[in-house]
């Protein structure tokens, strides 16, 4: 089995913010700037809010429908989502995370036209974790 999954996460080093009123998809995770994180005692010097969507499992999975489950999840909202983003001037990170079980199982990253468009509207970074070794 392949498993795939998409990280949204928000971040800023000067607000507290949270999200939770536009997006309830998936698994929350925050953070503000001030607090204490857990496995080093240190302060965290930054707001972050997480999204995790439900890991999808097969033998053959594409990024691309990661991203538009996601955008289908949040379209309702897109607009007021956009807007917070840019009054808070917050950074937007998407982390699309592949992890291969068995060596013939499949996988593609791919991002069609309509997923960049959705990435540059949200002004988002893209990043894919792999964790294919075998």
């Amino acid at each position: 089995m392949t498993i795939m999954y998409l990280d949204f996460q928000l971040r800023s080093e000067k607000v507290n913010f949270d999200f939770s009123d536009l997006i309830y998809y998936g698994e929350i995770k925050k953070n503000n700037i001030g607090d204490i994180n857990s496995l080093t005692n240190n302060i965290i010097p930054y707001c972050y809010w997480t999204c995790t969507t439900t890991e999808r499992k097969s033998n053959y999975l594409d990024s691309d429908d990661i991203l538009k489950d996601f955008y289908e999840k949040i379209k309702q909202n897109l607009e007021k989502i956009k807007e917070r983003i840019k009054k808070l001037n917050l950074e937007v990170y998407i982390c699309i995370v592949v992890e291969k079980e068995h060596e013939e199982d499949a996988y593609s990253l791919t991002i069609s036209k309509e997923m960049i468009s959705f990435l540059n509207e949200i002004n988002a970074n893209l990043d894919f974790d792999l964790y294919v070794d075998l």
